[in-house]
């Protein structure tokens, strides 16, 4: 059998569970996403936080979480700027692994925000507060523990009888890349406990090569051998975290009296205090003051051989660099190498071919074989996407048919490809207790594109639409007075409204003559603009044309509707000759020149003739409609020189991360790039810092000075990586 791998992870932690009763925590922090994992009195949840990772995703953590929380965690002892360019590169480059103290820092800090960000979003979407008073929780209890008075009370959302507190939690298994592959405890140490924040006597453990869902397919041969190996070869313990919880001291009290048996001897822990036991030991700990280890109670013993972490910051925010310091000290030399910043050199010379497509389906406006300039228009979009329209038939029949398969097939009147008008009959049904057969109508217009065994049916938008205004008079069909227009009307200026559509309704004063009115005036024979004539006059006025309702005029009660959309044109962006045509979508051209490969880039389309320059002050109005080549690295001022004289495009090595953002406004994220309006398109060779160009790049561009050049920003990571690139055709 083939058993998913969170399967697997779900089936041993509630085989554990049954085992001891403890509640466990597992997160899977990769390079893209972060998994985790909880078992909470045998309910087992799972969430997955997509854009969380430490490679791809580690821009849109440093997004998420915030500049200062990283360096904040690192004591400020790596800067704004180098954090920024490692974090930023280290998403160009995933692959890359991290070859200075400073750099492991950084990414220490981002895996401790990351799972933070991650658990937020698990709590959010498995459990809620419980709002027990600070009275009920000391005189309730949660199975044989205590309600911890200082801790929130949680409800899981698919057991609402179950209470528990973070407390309760007895063990958080850590996985993946940036924790697994880990040399140093103290990585591991802070990493889960900045992470998860755990309260009371809390133990850490690894799962060093992610044994875990192995062991849960092994759980459907074997249930208890698979929780004795995984105790004894996935699992290995790192910590054990005691964490005091209370009210937030004003200013610092005693919290712990820590009693070394062995020795004999006993001190004293503070507010804010942390101290990390490197070898383990004996100890006997005694909460002061009013503080508790949670649900735990006010004393603990413990004989470990393995290092415990004493916590004793009490407050909701807790600062992660007193936890840095208790583990680390005062490292020196948090360098970064800049090793990260690999850039692109990928330069090819000679015929290749590119692909134009548009963004969905439209007019193809070229012929194979037909020669294009960068100017000539291929292809267009003259409608907005066409809308996608859904019509649940047993939703239409209502709560009370129980509608079979056969019923729904029997029933259907319209099959896969017909098109369908507003207010068609698409569907009856007869009760056995009714005469006559109940006839349902669509209240959309399209092409059906499918119809399931369950009555779903899924149409596309018709654009037939012509872009002349349509005017009718509608006061005039109803036989009312141009100012009474407003009490019938039931769209407004600007809504979208469809040929047919039922935009005024008029009421007789009578419940049964409005009933029969709307039915006989609802009928799908009746779609060719305006309603049904009785005596001269209608009692509704539907819609002549597909559009927007451009105007109502109360004054000569004229209704105008238009079908307006801004068209989509598609140049061929190079020379070349068109090598095939793929009907309605995109366009094949032959092109014989060069291109390169830049590492990321920014802004949509241009193209201009490329001139060379080496600071920004060579920036000027004469550059207008120019790609201005740098060699060396820019700075925010260079971009603002850049959109002030309307320049086409700027491709230079690199920028400091924080003066990208200052100019664009936005951080990176999850690096999918290209739709940035910032006026011209940015490129750069090498990434993000202060690093030259390379001799090869160079050399290209000079050689290339004054000729034509295409370029387009678009980036996109992961899931199909797609870099930026310069073609010169």
């Amino acid at each position: 059998d083939i058993l998913p791998t969170p399967t697997g992870v779900e089936l041993i932690l509630k085989k554990y569970y049954e085992k001891h009763k403890e509640n466990t925590l597992l997160v899977d922090i990769g390079g893209a996403t972060t998994d985790i994992f909880s078992c909470i009195k045998s309910n087992i949840n799972r969430t997955v936080s997509a854009n969380i990772g430490m490679s791809y995703s580690l821009s849109n953590v440093l997004k998420e979480a915030g500049i200062e929380a990283i360096t904040k965690n690192l004591c400020g002892k790596i800067s704004e700027d180098d954090a920024r360019n490692y974090i930023a590169n280290k998403t160009l480059n995933p692959e890359y692994i991290p070859k200075t103290k400073g750099e492991r820092f950084i990414e220490l800090s981002c895996a401790a925000e990351g799972i933070k960000l991650a658990w937020n979003q698990h709590i959010g979407m498995n459990m809620e507060v419980n709002h027990m008073g600070f009275l009920d929780k000391r005189r309730r209890d949660i199975e044989e523990h205590k309600v911890c008075p200082f801790e929130e009370v949680f409800n899981l959302t698919d057991d609402k009888d179950s209470l528990f507190q973070f407390s309760s939690i007895s063990k958080i298994i850590g996985a993946g890349g940036v924790i697994s592959s880990s040399e140093k405890t103290e990585d591991i140490v802070f990493i889960l406990n900045e992470g998860f924040s755990p309260i009371g006597i809390t133990e850490l453990y690894v799962d060093k090569y992610f044994k875990s869902p192995q062991m849960g397919m092994f759980t459907l041969i074997e249930p208890e051998k698979a929780v004795e190996t995984f105790e004894k070869e996935s699992l290995v313990k790192v910590c054990t975290v005691i964490s005091a919880v209370g009210k937030t001291p004003k200013e610092s009290v005693e919290v712990i009296r820590v009693t070394d048996i062995k020795e004999g001897t006993s001190s004293v822990m503070r507010s804010d205090e942390v101290f990390f036991m490197r070898k383990g030991g004996h100890f006997r700990f005694e909460s002061l003051n009013g503080y508790m280890f949670g649900t735990s109670g006010n004393v603990y013993e413990i004989e470990s051989d393995k290092p415990i972490l004493l916590d004793c910051r009490c407050g909701k925010e807790k600062d992660s660099s007193v936890v840095f310091k208790a583990l680390y000290g005062e490292p020196k030399d948090l360098s970064v190498s800049y090793d990260f910043m690999k850039g692109r050199s990928e330069i090819f010379t000679g015929e290749f071919e590119i692909s134009r497509s548009l963004p969905y389906k439209g007019d193809i406006l070229v012929q194979k074989g037909q020669k294009v300039k960068i100017e000539s228009v291929i292809a267009q979009n003259m409608f907005n996407p066409p809308k996608i329209y859904m019509i649940n038939i047993r939703k239409l029949a209502g709560d009370d048919i129980k509608l079979t398969k056969n019923d729904i097939s029997e029933g259907l009147s319209v099959k896969k490809g017909d098109t369908v008008e507003h207010g068609q009959a698409i569907f009856s049904f007869k009760k056995k207790s009714d005469p006559l057969p109940l006839h349902y109508h669509s209240n959309v217009r399209g092409e059906i594109v499918k119809i399931d065994d369950y009555g779903m049916i899924i149409l596309k938008e018709i654009q037939d639409y012509g872009d002349e205004p349509v005017t009718v008079n509608m006061a005039l069909e109803m036989g009312i007075k141009p100012k009474e227009m407003d009490k019938y009307l039931k769209c407004h200026e600007g809504d979208f409204v469809q040929k047919g559509q039922m935009i005024a309704q008029k009421t007789t004063g009578s419940s049964v003559n409005d009933l029969i009115n709307s039915v006989i005036e609802g009928k799908s024979e009746r779609h060719d603009g305006m309603t049904l004539e009785r005596s001269g006059k209608h009692f509704s006025f539907k819609s002549p044309a597909t559009g927007y309702l451009k105007k109502i005029d109360y004054n000569t009660g004229d209704v105008t509707v238009q079908y307006k959309a801004k068209p989509f044109i598609l140049k061929s962006f190079v020379n070349g000759e068109i090598i095939a045509v793929h009907k309605n979508i995109s366009a094949d051209i032959r092109i014989n020149g060069s291109y390169a490969y830049c590492l990321i880039g920014f802004g949509g389309e241009n193209f201009g003739k490329l001139k060379m320059a080496d600071r920004y002050g060579d920036i000027s109005v004469t550059n207008e409609g120019e790609i201005v080549i740098f060699t060396h690295p820019v700075t925010k001022q260079t971009l603002e020189f850049a959109a002030k004289n309307k320049v086409k495009g700027i491709i230079a090595p690199s920028i400091n991360n924080r003066d990208w953002v200052e100019f664009s406004g936005h951080e990176i994220g999850v690096a999918i790039t290209g739709k940035e309006e910032i006026g011209f398109t940015f490129m750069l060779t090498e990434g993000f810092g202060s690093k030259e160009m390379n001799k090869d790049y160079v050399e290209y561009f000079k050689a290339n000075e004054g000729r034509t050049a295409s370029i387009n920003g678009r980036t996109r990571i992961r899931a199909g990586v797609i870099r930026p690139r310069i073609l010169i055709s």
